[in-house]
């Protein structure tokens, strides 16, 4: 009888497995991963920010020069005729067109130079590469 009942000397004694170390190391990686994400964030919107600001200057440069052809025009209009006048509205309509013309025949222009460069070296076995 003396085998049958053996004290157990560990009853009294809890095993875990280390709760407090599983939550440190969690609320670090927490940490990190929010740290993470808000340097991802600041990466990507610093250089849309800037973008955009180049973006509004862009605009206001092309708002400047119409309102500096604009006033251009009115100014040679004028010596036709009143503002109101069919002389004037034709003026403006000619300065216009004429303008047109012009942007068409530099992109016109811009297309033959591209052309010569990518193309037109290459036939004559010139390369700028």
């Amino acid at each position: 009888m003396a085998e049958s009942v053996k004290p157990n000397l560990f009853a009294k004694v809890r095993i875990t497995k280390r709760p407090k170390r599983r939550a440190t190391l969690g609320r670090l990686r927490g940490r990190s991963l929010g740290l993470r994400s808000y340097l991802i964030a600041l990466i990507l919107l610093v250089p849309a920010a800037a973008g955009q600001g180049c973006a509004t200057q862009g605009q206001a440069t092309r708002a400047a020069e119409q309102a500096a052809m604009k006033s251009e025009d009115d100014t040679a209009c004028r010596q036709q005729g009143a503002p109101d006048s069919p002389a004037y509205h034709a003026c403006r309509k000619e300065l216009a067109e004429a303008r047109a013309r012009a942007q068409q025949a530099a992109i016109q222009e811009q297309k033959r130079r591209d052309f010569d460069r990518v193309l037109g070296a290459g036939t004559e076995g010139q390369s700028n590469y």
